[in-house]
C-alpha cells in the first residue's frame, strides 16, 4: 500500500510543478495544504525539506531507527501547526528548529529504553559520524544555530544546510538579495563568535561539510516519505496515526510537542515578571521582544557604562537592598525570587573537574573560559577564576592544596592561588585539551609540536619552564589522553588508536601497544599496576602494567568510554560515556559491575573521586557539576531545582503558582511566596 502510495503522490507532485520553470514557493504549498487539504502540495515540502530533516536528527541521535522516529515525527507535528505559522516562507527554518528540539528529546527517551535493556547482547551499529570529534563539533555547531534568531538562522539553514542557490533562497523568503547577503553574513559572523568562544573555528565546521555531509543515512526513502505523509494527513485531521511505518515512539514525540503549546504561556509569564523586576519603559521593550520571537539574550557587544551611570547604581543598591533566595544566595538587583538555585550551575558546559586534596573544595572548568571554586558540601559558589580565552578542558590542584592549574584551548597554562584568586604566573603549552600532572605536583604533561614526529613536554609547574621532550613516531595519531603513574617514574599517552608508555626520568619511549579503535581516555590505578583505557565502541579495557600483553575487558556495556578513572584505592573505576547514557561504577579485582548512577548524562566531559572515595563529581552537557554516592549509586540531592535546560514555564493554579518543564522530562510546581517546589513529576505522570 505505501509503495502504491508513494507513486501516486509522485504524480500530483510533477502535476504541481509542471505548471511553470519555478518551483513553487513554501508559502503557497503550506497554504494549499492548511486551505484544501492539499496531499501533494504537504509531500512537496517533505520532499524538499525531508534530508535536511533527517540529517538534523542523525546528527542528535546515535542509530537511524531513532532519527527516522524525530524525522517522522518533525512532520507529524508540521501537519497539525502548518496554519499557526506566523511566516509560512520560513517553513523550513521552523522544521530546522522542531527537528532539532525533537531529536534532543528522542534522545532522553532513547536513554531510558537502553537503560532497561540490560539483557540486550548488541545495539545497532553507530553511524560514522560516531568518531568523537566530528560529533562533538556537529552537537555545538546545531547547538548555536538553533540559537540564533530566526532572520539569521532562516538564510543559513536554506543556504547552508539545503543548499539553496542565494537568489532562490532569497524569493523564497520574499528578501531582496542585498538583504539576504547582509543577513547571511551576519548570521555567519554571529556563529563564529559564538562558536570561537567555546573554542571552535566556524570556518573549520563549514569547510568540512559537517552540516550537510551524509552520515550513511541521508537519504530520505520513498517508503519513509509515504508513511509520513499518510499518517500526517491522518493526524491532521485530528485522527491517529496507526499506520504502516509509524512508530509509538514517533507519535509520542509529536503528541508530547502539540502538549508543549504553553508557549504562549511561557510569554505571558516572561512578560509579568519582566513587569515586576523592572521598569515600565524597559518591560515593555522587552515583552514585545519576547512576544515577537525574538531571542531574550544579551547583546553580543555589551555597552560599557558611563561615568554618570555608576553613582545611579549605587543609588539604587542602597535603596535596594540584596534579596537572598532560599539557600542563602544573592539574587540579582530588582529580582524578587529565584526558583532553584544557582548552586553547582556554570550555566555552559562543564568540562574538567577536580577535588581539593582536603576534599572541602571542587574546581570545574567550563565552556564559559572560567573555573568555579565550589563549596564541596553545598554547592556554594566560593570563586571565579577569569584570564582564559578559550575554554577550560583541564584542571588540577598542587597536593598542597594551595594552588590551581588550569590549561585552556587558548594554549596557555596558568597557575592560581587558590586563597586570593589570583593568576600566579602562565606558559605557553600547544593547545591540547587534556593534560596530566605529576602526583608530586611537579611536572606538567602536554601535547608537544616537533613535526613530522609527534611530541609531549614536561613543563617544571613551579617555573613554567619546559623540562624535557619526548618524542614519538606517527605524529598523525596525536595525544588524546595522559596519564603519570604514581610514583612519577611512567607516563602513558593515549593517540589515536595507539598507547605509548614513557620513562619519564630517561626521557625515553618504551613501547607502544594496545591498537584499536580512537582511545579516548587513560588511568593509572593508586598502586601503579594497573592501567585503564577507554576507547570508541569497546568495553573498557584493564592492563597489567608489569607486563602489558592481554588485558581485562569489563564486560560487554558500555562501549564507547569517554572518561575513566580510579577510585583513591584503586579498588573501584568510574566509567561514563559520551552520548545519552548512565555512569557505571565497576569492581577493578572481580570485573563486575558495582551498580549505575542513577539520572542520565550527555556528554560527560570529566569525572572525579572525592579524596575518601564515597562521592564521584561528574561534569556534562547539563551546564552543572553532580553529585553521586558511590557506595548506593544514588544522586546527592544536595540542591533543588531542575538537573536539565529548562525549557517551559507558565502561571498556574490563580497565577499562585509557576510549573517548570526540563529536558530530563521532570516537570514542577513552584510556590511563588516561598520559592519552593510543591509537588514535581515525569512528564508520563510517574
Amino acid at each position: 500500500m505505501a509503495k502504491s502510495q508513494a507513486v501516486r503522490i509522485l504524480q500530483h507532485i510533477r502535476k504541481l510543478t509542471a505548471t511553470g520553470s519555478e518551483p513553487i514557493a513554501d508559502r503557497e504549498l503550506v497554504q494549499r495544504f492548511v486551505t484544501a487539504r492539499d496531499e501533494a502540495a504537504f509531500a512537496m515540502l517533505v520532499r524538499r525539506h525531508g534530508k535536511m530533516v533527517l540529517r538534523v536528527c542523525q546528527r542528535v541521535l546515535h542509530h537511524a531507527h531513532d532519527a527516522e522516529d524525530a524525522f517522522q515525527a518533525t512532520f507529524l507535528v508540521l501537519s497539525r501547526k502548518a496554519g499557526s505559522l506566523r511566516h509560512p516562507e520560513l517553513v523550513g527554518n521552523w522544521l530546522y528548529g522542531v527537528a532539532h528540539r525533537l531529536a534532543l528529546k528522542a534522545g532522553i527517551y532513547a536513554s531510558r529504553r537502553w537503560a532497561h535493556e540490560s539483557q540486550v547482547a548488541a545495539r545497532p551499529p553507530i553511524d560514522p559520524l560516531a568518531e568523537l570529534t566530528g560529533r562533538e563539533l556537529i552537537a555545538v555547531l546545531d547547538e548555536e544555530l538553533s540559537r540564533l534568531a530566526e532572520k539569521y538562522r532562516a538564510p543559513l539553514v536554506l543556504c547552508c544546510l539545503e543548499g539553496t542557490a542565494r537568489d532562490k533562497a532569497a524569493q523564497q523568503l520574499g528578501w531582496s538579495l542585498s538583504t539576504l547577503k547582509r543577513r547571511l553574513e551576519y548570521g555567519r559572523k554571529l556563529l563564529r563568535r559564538r562558536l570561537a568562544r567555546r573554542g571552535l573555528a566556524l570556518s573549520a565546521a563549514l569547510s568540512a561539510s559537517l552540516l550537510t555531509a551524509d552520515t550513511g543515512h541521508a537519504a530520505v526513502s520513498a517508503t519513509l516519505i509515504a508513511s509520513t505523509i499518510q499518517a500526517a494527513l491522518s493526524y491532521q485531521s485530528g485522527q491517529t496515526v496507526a499506520v504502516a511505518g509509524i512508530s509509538k515512539q514517533a507519535a509520542a514525540l509529536a503528541e508530547g510537542v502539540l502538549r508543549a503549546a504553553l508557549i504562549t504561556k511561557v510569554k505571558i509569564a516572561a512578560v509579568l515578571f519582566l513587569a515586576i523586576s523592572v521598569g515600565a519603559a524597559e518591560a515593555a521593550l522587552l515583552a514585545r521582544q519576547v512576544l515577537e520571537g525574538k531571542p531574550a539574550e544579551a547583546k553580543e557587544q555589551a555597552e560599557p557604562k558611563s561615568v554618570a551611570s555608576i553613582p545611579d547604581q549605587a543609588k539604587a543598591e542602597a535603596t535596594n537592598p540584596t534579596r537572598f533566595d532560599p539557600f542563602g544566595d544573592p539574587l540579582p538587583l530588582g529580582a524578587l525570587a529565584r526558583f532553584g538555585t544557582v548552586r553547582w550551575r556554570h550555566g555552559v558546559q562543564v568540562m574538567a573537574i577536580a577535588f581539593s586534596p582536603d576534599g572541602t573544595t571542587v574546581a570545574s572548568g567550563s565552556m564559559d573560559e572560567a573555573i568555579h571554586l565550589w563549596d564541596a558540601r553545598t554547592g556554594k559558589l566560593l570563586r571565579i577564576l577569569r584570564g582564559h580565552e578559550a575554554w577550560v578542558g583541564s584542571v588540577f590542584f598542587t597536593p598542597d592544596g594551595k594552588e590551581l592549574i588550569s590549561c585552556s584551548r587558548d594554549q596557555t597554562a596558568r597557575v592560581w592561588d587558590v586563597a586570593t584568586g589570583k593568576e600566579v604566573r602562565r606558559w605557553p603549552t600547544h593547545g591540547s585539551l587534556k593534560l596530566a600532572l605529576s602526583s608530586d605536583g611537579k611536572l606538567l604533561a602536554g601535547a608537544g609540536a616537533s613535526p613530522p614526529n609527534g611530541s609531549i613536554v614536561l613543563w617544571d609547574v613551579t617555573t613554567g619552564n619546559p623540562v624535557r621532550e619526548l618524542s614519538f613516531e606517527d605524529v598523525q595519531d596525536g595525544v588524546t589522553d595522559l596519564a603519570f603513574s604514581p610514583d612519577g617514574t611512567r607516563l602513558v599517552s593515549g593517540g589515536g588508536s595507539t598507547l605509548r608508555l614513557f620513562d619519564v626520568t630517561r626521557g625515553k619511549q618504551l613501547q607502544t601497544f594496545g591498537a584499536g579503535t580512537r582511545i579516548n581516555s587513560v588511568a593509572f590505578s593508586s598502586d601503579g599496576k594497573t592501567l585503564a583505557v577507554g576507547r570508541n565502541q569497546e568495553p573498557v579495557t584493564l592492563w597489567d602494567v608489569a607486563d602489558l600483553k592481554e588485558p581485562r575487558r569489563l564486560g560487554s556495556d558500555p562501549k564507547g568510554a569517554r572518561v575513566v578513572t580510579f577510585s583513591p584505592d584503586g579498588k573501584t573505576l568510574a566509567v561514563c560515556g559520551f552520548g545519552f547514557g548512565t555512569a557505571m561504577l565497576w569492581d577493578v579485582t572481580t570485573g563486575k559491575k558495582v551498580c549505575e548512577l542513577q539520572g542520565i548524562l550527555y556528554q560527560v566531559w570529566s569525572v572525579a573521586f572525592s579524596p575518601d572515595g564515597k562521592t564521584l563529581a561528574v561534569g556534562h552537557l547539563a551546564s552543572r557539576v553532580r553529585l553521586w554516592d558511590t557506595s548506593t549509586g544514588k544522586e546527592l540531592p544536595s540542591v533543588e531545582g531542575h538537573r536539565e535546560w529548562v525549557q517551559f514555564l507558565a502561571f498556574v493554579d490563580h497565577d499562585r503558582g509557576i510549573a517548570s518543564a526540563s529536558s530530563e522530562g521532570m516537570v514542577r510546581h513552584w510556590d511563588i511566596a516561598t520559592a519552593k517546589v510543591v509537588r514535581e513529576f515525569q512528564e508520563d505522570g510517574t
